[in-house]
């Protein structure tokens, strides 16, 4: 496993600019929301963002790469400050929720 570490960080970096470039390229294009304000936007991408890190984790059985979205997620809550308290504590939730799961989250094997 810890040969997979520094391939697991880059992965989930890589993972999550995919996700920020997806959400620019709306953003750019003008794209409506369906109605939707910017910041419930924000809180369903980084809701998408954990499914997927979790996914990963429970799967792959890799600690490093949702440890890279509970980095980006603080970022995110410091950037965010008291500007915008809804993404503010659902990243910081959100954080919460990854780190639980890296400390806890284990598949069991299948035993024949």
């Amino acid at each position: 496993m810890k040969k997979r570490m520094p391939i697991a960080i880059y992965f989930g970096w890589t993972t999550f600019i995919f996700i920020i470039s997806a959400c620019y390229l709306l953003v750019y294009n003008e794209w409506n929301r369906f109605g939707l304000s910017d910041a419930l936007w924000a809180v369903i991408i980084l809701t998408f963002a954990t499914l997927v890190a979790l996914h990963l984790r429970y799967h792959h059985h890799d600690i490093a790469y949702p440890l890279v979205f509970v980095w980006c997620f603080i970022g995110i809550a410091i950037a965010n400050g008291f500007d915008e308290l809804l993404v503010t504590t659902s990243a910081l939730f959100l954080s919460g929720v990854l780190i639980v799961g890296v400390l806890f989250m284990k598949k069991n094997p299948v035993r024949l």
